[in-house]
């Protein structure tokens, strides 16, 4: 992942629906801040909780910047687990009662991308920018039978 300052690269799913965001629900499945390149989080949001709001854990990657990691869910129809090289990194998000809180019965789709600036990017630095990219060497999407 990047390490130039202002960078925001995300894992994430969004919902297929015409419905508005939160409403749809997200998950994201890797989050790297601009000013602590060794953390992650794992994020859900939903209608019930959301923005800052929402139900979220971190771990520490502390090559995150300079070698490949493994970041993925499981994502079954009570639960959300969040994983970095297999190992689970905070409590899953489990189905609570309300519908308000999980909106994960209708599809999802993936997104990959790299933003600059913003709410978790951070003051951009220029100089740090050259050169950065996000760098993806698979994606695999299981689904079970």
């Amino acid at each position: 992942m990047p390490c130039g300052a202002g960078t925001w690269p995300a894992i994430w799913t969004l919902g297929s629906t015409v419905d508005v965001w939160p409403d749809q629900g997200e998950i994201d499945i890797m989050e790297q801040t601009g000013w602590a390149k060794s953390t992650v989080l794992g994020t859900v949001h939903t209608l019930a909780g959301y923005g800052g709001g929402g139900s979220t854990g971190s771990t520490t990657v502390s090559d995150a910047c300079t070698a490949f990691h493994n970041y993925q869910i499981k994502w079954t129809p009570g639960a959300i687990d969040f994983y970095v090289d297999g190992k689970s990194y905070r409590p899953s998000y489990l189905k609570p009662a309300s519908a308000a809180g999980w909106p994960f019965d209708k599809p999802q789709y993936l997104i990959l991308n790299l933003a600059v600036g913003g709410i978790l990017g951070g003051t951009v630095n220029d100089a740090t920018l050259s050169g950065t990219g996000l760098e993806v060497d698979y994606v695999r999407v299981y689904q079970m039978p």
